[in-house]
């Protein structure tokens, strides 16, 4: 396993990410759990963090892994972290999934 010596964060290899194929779009995905205790889907590929939201780090050390919301926390902490993108974000049939609140 990776560790940042900056974030001080464990980062994921892909061996430890259940990976599967979203049934809209087909892309990757890692289904991860949030702190709320609900299995997020998250895109496969680590993005560079954005300014606009739904950033997410994935902590391993607990199976499944767990996904959590870096908004909150300054850039700089996250110097060196693998951040990646809530797929309700980016799949183009993502209301389809999304449950009402």
């Amino acid at each position: 396993m990776d560790v940042s010596s900056q974030s001080g964060t464990r980062q994921p290899t892909r061996q430890q990410l259940d990976t599967a194929e979203c049934r809209s779009c087909h892309h990757v995905i890692i289904w991860a759990r949030t702190v709320n205790n609900e299995m997020m889907p998250l895109d496969a590929a680590p993005v560079p963090y954005c300014r606009d939201g739904g950033n997410f780090r994935i902590e391993t050390n607990i199976y499944p892994p767990r996904a959590i919301n870096v908004d909150r926390i300054n850039p700089a902490r996250l110097f060196g972290a693998r951040i990646y993108r809530s797929h309700f974000a980016t799949c183009p049939q993502a209301n389809r999934w999304r449950r009402q609140r």
